[in-house]
């Protein structure tokens, strides 16, 4: 007789999604059903963040079905590893990817999770001379073994002495991506498949930009994707030409999302940036004089019109004018993300020039000079703010000083952020939900979305 009280799976699963990780473990010892559903999400994303932890998760994988194996409804047995979605490697191993074991790991790794669809790994540095004479074979060890794998970000450890990082036959790999990140791969180009190059797929790129010769190849990697690429992040220390950012970024049609960053020391030209971007970041060296560099980048953002979010990090002597850009994009920004030590005299400029941000309903907003006063300034520039971040920077989480009576001045307001939450003088006295504010592009998870 079935037994009509059996609580549906997909309730259970909704349930679990509610639990921290140590309930839902305790959970999967009450029955087979609870075990498999239980660690459909314990098993949904992995770490390796450390050395003895990357070698526990390849035994606890790779042991026989019947040691790893949980039942499913009709019983049959299911391997962990197949459970297995996303997977993280993170930065340790910078010091653990110096050698073959990680590389034949890694490939092991890869048999036994085949579902993985987004993968954030370091590449391994192989030594010629002592282990090997060839490189890391992409195709062999990992892109066959992942056939789902749609997103990667890969982070290569600068090599030292006759280390190098090693990496052969990525052709069919790189052509499947939706999304790759190698900003912390500096040498990318240097590996990439000969020409022409097929990349047809990526819609989201991070990348480097540090020569000549990694500016040509990643010309050709956009010319390839031109059609499907809608994000575009560049990380710029090329110090030498005048290397043309206008010539990289106008022939996407579909781009809509750009991030920019560059060192104190970038040599580039650039005029806008075009008429497709409709979110935009920029991301400075915190320098407080201008050089060429900073002139001309914000020239193009002062010809902005049309952009829906705006986020500015570190790049003081660009507040005199942006509420200038602000106002220019008034009529369509949605969201500004803002994180530098001069907002008060941003607050100043937006005042100056009488203005008001009707159509932002999600603001950012750190500053280390915030106080009570400046914070209704900003309810009264942006009065239909509905999901709100506001702090007084990094230092000030140990203070309060956020009244709820500021807050009322947000009248729309729906959610903070849990920072301005540890910043509210009453915290008991709040009512309102929460919400996780969007993160800049640079420091976007490659699992994020």
């Amino acid at each position: 007789m079935t037994d009509k009280r059996t609580f549906p799976n997909e309730l259970l699963a909704l349930v679990f999604q509610h639990l921290t990780k140590r309930d839902v473990l305790n959970c999967t010892y009450t029955c087979w059903a609870w075990n498999s559903i239980g660690n459909e999400r314990l098993y949904y994303k992995v770490y390796g963040n450390s050395n003895d932890r990357f070698r526990k998760l390849i035994r606890t994988i790779t042991r026989t079905p019947s040691q790893t194996s949980v039942n499913i409804a009709n019983g049959m047995p299911r391997q962990l590893g197949k459970l297995i979605k996303v997977i993280k490697l993170q930065r340790d191993y910078y010091f653990h990817a110096n050698s073959r074991w990680y590389a034949e790991l890694l490939s092991t790794l890869a048999t036994a999770t085949p579902n993985v669809h987004t993968a954030d790994i370091y590449g391994p540095n192989i030594s010629p001379s002592v282990e090997t004479t060839t490189g890391f074979d992409w195709e062999a060890s990992l892109s066959s073994k992942w056939p789902h794998l749609r997103r990667l970000r890969i982070a290569a450890g600068k090599p030292t002495g006759d280390l190098k990082f090693c990496a052969n036959n990525m052709a069919t790999l790189l052509n499947r991506l939706h999304y790759l990140d190698i900003v912390y791969w500096p040498d990318f180009p240097d590996y990439l498949p000969p020409s022409p190059l097929i990349v047809s797929n990526i819609r989201m790129l991070k990348v480097a930009v540090q020569d000549k010769p990694s500016y040509d190849r990643l010309k050709e990697v956009l010319e390839s994707c031109q059609d499907t690429l809608n994000t575009l992040t560049l990380s710029w220390s090329a110090s030498t030409g005048s290397l043309s950012v206008d010539d990289l970024i106008t022939g996407l049609p579909q781009l809509k999302k750009f991030g920019f960053s560059y060192s104190i020391s970038a040599d580039l030209s650039i005029s806008s940036f075009g008429d497709h971007v409709e979110h935009l970041e920029l991301i400075g060296s915190h320098r407080l004089v201008e050089n060429e560099a900073d002139r001309k980048v914000t020239s193009a953002t002062l010809k902005t019109t049309k952009l829906r979010t705006l986020r500015v990090a570190r790049c003081e002597h660009f507040v005199d004018y942006l509420a200038d850009i602000l106002v220019a994009n008034a009529s369509t920004l949605q969201s500004l993300y803002f994180t530098g030590d001069s907002g008060d005299l941003l607050i100043e400029g937006l005042i100056d020039n009488n203005a008001h941000l009707y159509n932002v309903t999600t603001l950012s907003f750190e500053c280390g000079m915030l106080d009570d006063l400046k914070a209704k300034d900003l309810a009264d520039i942006f009065p239909n703010v509905q999901f709100l971040e506001m702090t007084a920077g990094p230092f000030s989480s140990v203070e309060r000083w956020i009244t709820s009576k500021t807050l009322g001045k947000f009248q729309d307001l729906k959610a903070i952020g849990p920072i301005t939450f540890r910043e509210l003088l009453d915290p008991n006295g709040y009512t309102l939900a929460f919400c996780d504010m969007e993160r800049t592009l640079f420091l976007t998870d490659v699992s994020d979305g």
